[in-house]
């Protein structure tokens, strides 16, 4: 269980790291810390290539990925591409999706940053903080 809501992408890329571990015959105890390990150590470069990996099958959730995605490339000061990625979900969505004017108005403030301010960095781990990750712990029979 998690002791606080934790965005889709941590929790995603933690379940799957714990069931894996467990798969592999670790402990529910071993295996929730290594799970909690690698989400922290991951870069942002790792994380944007699982949520390509899992976007073809997740059609439902196609624009929550792309978000995701996106916020990455913002995290990792990459403006150009967190535009493009912006500009291309605001195409998608319906004129009255719910959070489009919040949205195009974040892509604005994006577009006014001028080229150069900043140098792109995927090799940031997006999710070190605690909060992101040590949510989670075992309830029950941990063993």
């Amino acid at each position: 269980v998690a002791l606080w809501p934790v965005r889709d992408p941590e929790t995603s890329l933690l379940m799957k790291a714990f069931y894996t571990g467990m798969r592999d015959g670790l402990s529910k105890a071993v295996a929730l810390q290594a799970a909690q390990q690698h989400v922290r150590d991951l870069t942002i470069t790792e994380v944007i290539a699982y949520c390509e990996s899992i976007r073809p099958s997740a059609e439902a959730s196609h624009l929550a990925i792309a978000r995701s995605i996106a916020e990455l490339r913002v995290r990792a000061s990459d403006v150009a591409g967190a535009v493009r990625d912006y500009e291309e979900i605001l195409r998608q969505l319906s004129p009255t999706a719910l959070g489009r004017a919040g949205l195009a108005t974040f892509l604005a403030t994006l577009k006014d940053v001028p080229p150069g301010t900043f140098t792109p960095d995927y090799g940031r781990r997006p999710f070190d903080m605690p909060i992101c990750w040590a949510p989670f712990t075992l309830v029950g029979d941990w063993h």
